[in-house]
């Protein structure tokens, strides 16, 4: 969902009306989708955080950079800050980082090649599919024309360092609007 959210704001800036108002929308949806995807699982943030780099580009060159990065942090603190104020109250904060960030760290495991390797031969199919949606895609974009396809390899490479169960290819499926939009 917050894959989604953060895809069509920053399409609709990028290649939509190319307005102020769009590339302001697209802070504020990255921001809350950042915020969110930190509290259930932050390398989904990186993800994300990805998407928001040409929005953060098309922000500097508009001149609006500073204005674009308050509403991502605004969107953020939307979702972040009431969980932030429950934890200090309650006086689980310490736990809470503990057990979320350095717990979970501690528990990722260290892939071996062999397993890298396995790992890609057996989602090929999703991979060059996506490959070639995505690459595809550019001949109809006039600018940002081979973001889809960076978008979609970052998004995999992320997922495939992670990706020990089938629902972690989940999303993916947000990417692949672009490949109705091709066929």
């Amino acid at each position: 969902t917050f894959f989604t959210l953060s895809l069509f704001h920053v399409s609709r800036a990028l290649w939509g009306s190319q307005s102020i108002k769009s590339l302001k929308n697209a802070s504020i949806a990255i921001g809350i989708s950042m915020g969110a995807t930190m509290l259930i699982k932050y390398n989904a943030t990186a993800m994300i955080g990805f998407l928001a780099l040409p929005v953060a580009w098309r922000a500097i060159k508009e001149g609006v950079f500073f204005h674009a990065f308050v509403r991502v942090l605004l969107g953020a603190s939307i979702v972040v800050v009431p969980f932030l104020c429950y934890f200090l109250l309650q006086g689980n904060f310490a736990a809470f980082v503990s057990e979320y960030f350095c717990n979970t760290m501690s528990t990722l495991d260290n892939l071996l090649i062999d397993e890298l390797i396995h790992m890609t031969i057996n989602n090929s199919p999703i991979f060059l599919f996506g490959v070639l949606a995505t690459w595809r895609m550019a001949k109809y974009l006039k600018c940002y024309r081979y973001f889809p396809l960076l978008a979609f390899v970052v998004f995999y490479g992320v997922i495939l360092m992670n990706a020990h169960w089938a629902y972690y290819y989940n999303s993916l499926n947000c990417l692949m609007i672009f490949t109705v939009v091709v066929v």
